[in-house]
């Protein structure tokens, strides 16, 4: 069986989470990169993955690799490459160039490395066809990633890969409305998977449930209902349509491919009758919040399964007896309210823990400034990123 090369996209920080999610389909040779994994796979493995990668944000497919000493040497070498056998003229591209930090040092913008490859990919294809495809930034038929790292003799890697999936994989399709400080749904289900939570014994509860990102995340790790399914009912991934021989031009790849999306919906059918609705609790102390979480509930079709409702997290009290997990992604005070309101909100969710919820586990998504004013001993701490935003995920056992 042919296996090609492929890189996996993830928040920085999830790097070891992602590689964990590659061993579960038995993928080798697995690198750490930051910001994702490099691996070698099957092309019906890469389907399989792409289907149910929770912790993905993008999936890439390896076309060339080659080394160069300076500029010149990246366009004369991908104008080598046969750019006919990936896209025509007619469809858009984008190109993303990474570098790691010697390579930041060897030249001079990522931006131009990037005008280099589109130069030598548009001239190939105008001197086959007499035409050049157009660059489209928001939503482009094909995103080229181009990767460059430092290797020896003063020469630099080079990686042109190929994204397989258009819409990034942590966009779920079931958030709809617009929200002030939206989380990442591959992020929420990180945070779910950081947690010990047992989703056999104990309850999952979110004091500050924002659009109900984290909770629906929870119910489909629950019941394995793959991250795609919402997006199977409506929009196809990029590999399905891009003029790629291994997928478009494979007959028994593309049955393989209908077969699993077959597997996915029946699983997740499955999953979502399986689901009862005394395990899961939303609250949140906006109406406006709460009537979002509703929306997205209803469009994962979780909305008679997680049970939400407005009110103050420092006075919440358990809406279940414990074993349980009450976890939150607070406010950060760079997005929402100011700093010195955010510190007396994050004591008084200190000791309403404290005071009420003995025998759960608290988990708190928050930056150090508000961490610092919760009176409470901490058992571990992750360190991750909210966008831009360096936070900790921090755990609290409460006796």
């Amino acid at each position: 069986m042919t296996e090609t090369k492929y890189f996996a996209s993830c928040p920085i920080h999830l790097e070891q989470l992602l590689i964990n999610e590659l061993k579960e389909f038995e993928i080798n040779d697995i690198k750490e990169e930051r910001g994702g994994a490099s691996f070698t796979t099957s092309e019906k493995e890469i389907i399989r993955f792409i289907l149910r990668s929770r912790i993905s944000s993008r999936v890439f497919k390896q076309l060339t690799d080659f080394s160069i000493s300076n500029e010149k040497e990246l366009y004369e070498k991908a104008l080598e490459y046969p750019w006919d056998e990936v896209m025509t003229p007619k469809q858009t591209l984008k190109i993303k160039c990474v570098m790691d930090r010697d390579a930041q040092q060897g030249f001079k913008s990522g931006l131009y490395l990037s005008q280099l490859l589109k130069d030598a990919l548009t001239d190939k294809l105008r001197e086959k066809f007499g035409e050049r495809p157009s660059v489209d930034i928001k939503h482009p038929d094909n995103l080229f990633l181009l990767r460059i790292s430092q290797a020896e003799d003063e020469k630099y890697n080079v990686n042109i890969l190929l994204d397989l999936v258009g819409t990034p994989l942590s966009n779920r399709f079931y958030r709809t409305g617009h929200h002030l400080a939206p989380m990442r749904e591959n992020l929420a289900a990180a945070l779910v998977l950081l947690t010990d939570w047992d989703p056999e014994k104990d309850i999952f509860i979110d004091s500050m449930c924002g659009s109900g990102t984290i909770l629906i995340e929870a119910a489909m790790i629950k019941e394995k209902i793959a991250p795609t399914y919402f997006r199977l009912l409506s929009t196809k991934f990029h590999f399905a349509f891009q003029k790629q021989i291994w997928f478009t031009k494979n007959g028994s790849l593309q049955d393989f491919y209908l077969s699993e999306i077959n597997k996915v919906k029946k699983l997740a059918k499955k999953g979502l009758d399986n689901l009862h609705n005394h395990q899961f609790f939303g609250f949140d102390i906006d109406q406006e919040n709460i009537d979002t979480a509703r929306n997205n509930l209803k469009n994962a079709k979780l909305d008679n399964v997680i049970k939400l409702k407005r009110l103050d997290s420092t006075r919440l009290m358990p809406p279940a007896d414990p074993p349980g997990v009450i976890i939150c992604n607070t406010p950060y005070g760079e997005r929402i309210g100011e700093k010195k309101f955010l510190e007396q909100v994050m004591y008084n969710y200190g000791e309403n823990l404290k005071k009420n919820f003995s025998g759960f586990r608290a988990y708190l998504l928050t930056v150090q400034e508000l961490r610092k004013r919760i009176s409470l001993s901490t058992s571990s701490r992750v360190s991750l990123k909210n966008g831009n935003i360096d936070c900790t995920l921090v755990r609290y056992d409460l006796y």
